[in-house]
């Protein structure tokens, strides 16, 4: 009974705390999610763009989070979205504090982490999805080399079925997630195995019978990829042509970690290394391999601190619960039956904390700083929308075809690559690395008729003086340009 009754104290907070966290306003991929959703379930996966001047092809690397996406916003619009992240949010936190299912107090304690460190990133992107899968691998993978039961492989196919679908580009991720497993049995079968101090760290070494198995499956599974509707020669083409790229340049999450500007990043690594080096810690060996390989992985891209995170809360998580168990077990139980004992107090202080945040918080589903609201309805109202060729900013692409305007660029990166276009041209930098001395020659080319942009945009200045264009529309935020052909 009382574990039942600290559940529902952990499932509120994180509800709560989750409600806190995420962002309200949308995110710019979310709209051609929506788009593409139901472009799907008109005309399936056809491997055309339909929303960009260049005819391309497109393959489809979150088929299944697309029309997932559609039929939420189909059915509740923006506020359904909103709600979909928080339990997105919640879920995921609440996996963590199952993962401390004997250590409840310590759950609640790195399910809440969990929210901190990821809330603001749950958004409805196919990433928040990877989050939990990734979550759930571990999980499953960890369960199956303590027991040996195969029904934890079945859940691992699942899980990698569904990123498959959901989440294409991350596929590669699922497989590293299995290497320090493999590595830490090699470790074992060898010499290494005699000496379990590192430099900075105790460690232990375990020698799982179970690793052979695991290697197998990890073989096998790479064949889900024929269990798709995009395909294993498509599928393959994707993963091959997503390594590296021209919006590597351009696009902050895809660039190298500048630890001035993570200073939550730098907190939670400056708290490992600090429990690491003070503490009389034991590591796990394939645990330290996990966090060093995920933490390499964060300084060459800053969209990968979300999974050090996953890793963090899981596996350094499970390492520090150890320790503090091995010296003070009795301190936590202690504080358990306290939050057990005057819950409702907890959940009085929860609800005011809530109710606070319900009545301050005036946030909008979008934003005219970020999305040409204005404008957008100016053109539908005002030009043949359907047949002008615009050239538009990166940032607000998406925004656009959502509305049913063919763009020259949107936050589907990968699509616009030379590598993935296959043109002669690459559509980035294009959109990248206009200037001064190239702008006529790039309209040209793409035979564009008019161009919006952010009234910020150095290029405005130099189409104000020229005489082949004309401001048909302007607000406190965007220009637009009408460009005689």
């Amino acid at each position: 009974m009382k574990k039942r009754k600290f559940d529902i104290l952990a499932i509120i907070t994180f509800v709560v705390l989750s409600i806190l966290f995420v962002m309200k306003m949308i995110q710019n991929d979310t709209f051609y999610y929506i788009k593409i959703g139901e472009d799907i379930l008109k005309y399936g996966v056809d491997m055309i763009d339909h929303y960009s001047i260049h005819n391309l092809k497109y393959l489809y690397p979150h088929w299944l989070y697309d029309v997932c996406i559609y039929l939420v916003y189909n059915f509740k619009g923006f506020f359904g979205l909103y709600v979909m992240n928080i339990l997105i949010c919640s879920l995921g936190a609440y996996i963590v504090y199952k993962f401390y299912e004997d250590d409840k107090f310590f759950g609640l304690i790195f399910g809440i982490l969990f929210i901190i460190l990821l809330g603001v990133n749950i958004t409805a992107r196919s990433q928040s999805i990877s989050y939990i899968i990734f979550l759930l691998e571990i999980i499953n993978i960890e369960k199956f080399i303590k027991t040996g039961r195969n029904k934890y492989l079945v859940f691992l196919f699942m899980l990698l079925l569904l990123l498959f679908n959901t989440h294409m580009a991350m596929y590669p991720v699922f497989y590293v997630i299995f290497i320090p497993y493999f590595v830490e049995y090699l470790i074992s079968l060898t010499k290494l195995n005699k000496n379990k101090e590192f430099k900075f760290t105790n460690y232990e070494i375990e020698k799982n019978k179970h690793i052979k198995k695991l290697f197998i499956f990890m073989i096998l599974s790479i064949f889900t990829a024929i269990l798709t509707p995009i395909g294993m020669k498509n599928t393959l083409e994707y993963i091959f042509y997503n390594k590296g790229g021209e919006m590597i340049k351009y696009i902050k999450e895809h660039r190298a970690l500048t630890l001035l500007e993570t200073p939550q990043f730098c907190s939670v690594l400056f708290a490992t290394l600090v429990s690491s080096l003070f503490l009389n810690i034991r590591f796990k060996l394939r645990d330290v391999f996990m966090l060093l390989g995920f933490l390499l992985l964060s300084f060459m891209g800053e969209r990968n601190i979300s999974l050090f995170y996953i890793i963090w809360v899981l596996l350094f998580g499970r390492t520090i619960v150890n320790y503090v168990k091995k010296y003070d077990n009795k301190t936590i139980e202690n504080i358990t039956k306290f939050i057990l004992k005057y819950s409702i107090c907890y959940l009085l202080i929860i609800f005011i904390i809530l109710i606070n945040f319900l009545k301050n918080n005036d946030s909008k589903y979008l934003s005219t700083k970020m999305y040409p609201i204005k404008a957008t309805e100016y053109i539908k109202e005002n030009l043949d929308y359907k047949n002008i060729r615009i050239f538009n900013e990166y940032n607000f692409g998406s925004y656009l075809l959502f509305n049913d305007i063919k763009v020259f660029i949107d936050s589907r990166a990968d699509l616009y690559e030379k590598n993935f276009n296959h043109s002669k041209r690459s559509i980035v930098e294009d959109a990248m690395e206009i200037n001064r001395k190239n702008y006529n020659e790039i309209f040209e080319y793409y035979d564009i008729t008019h161009i919006l942009l952010y009234n910020t945009n150095f290029i405005c200045d130099y189409l104000k003086k020229d005489k082949n264009y004309k401001i048909i529309y302007k607000d406190e935020r965007y220009l637009l340009f009408e460009r005689k052909v």
